[in-house]
């Protein structure tokens, strides 16, 4: 149950920082 409890939160995380990215990235063009 921990194990995959972990790869969960990690997974969540990961879509979180790509969310971040992506949002970023289109600042970035908005901005030009």
């Amino acid at each position: 149950m921990g194990s995959s409890e972990k790869a969960f939160k990690a997974f969540e995380f990961s879509m979180l920082i790509d969310e971040s990215i992506s949002a970023v990235i289109i600042d970035n063009l908005d901005d030009r």
